[in-house]
């Protein structure tokens, strides 16, 4: 349903919004501001492939730095 590159990301807030609310602890989970966002590229992530994304624990993440690859 959002895998579209037409849709934009305001037709997928309300959705987003949903799942925040119901499985997020706003207060804890969006220290950054962006956690509506992240979702929101999540539920794009998972409708185009079909699939979750891979979870990386911290001490992975940094082997997938890209700004240390470009450097």
């Amino acid at each position: 349903m959002y895998s579209s590159e037409e849709i934009q990301d305001k037709d997928i807030k309300p959705f987003a919004n949903d799942l925040k609310n119901k499985y997020f602890n706003i207060e804890k989970d969006d220290f950054d501001g962006c956690l509506e966002d992240n979702i929101i590229k999540i539920v794009r992530h998972i409708s185009q492939t079909g699939y979750k994304p891979e979870f990386f624990d911290f001490l992975e993440r940094s082997y997938y730095d890209l700004d240390k690859v470009a450097d």
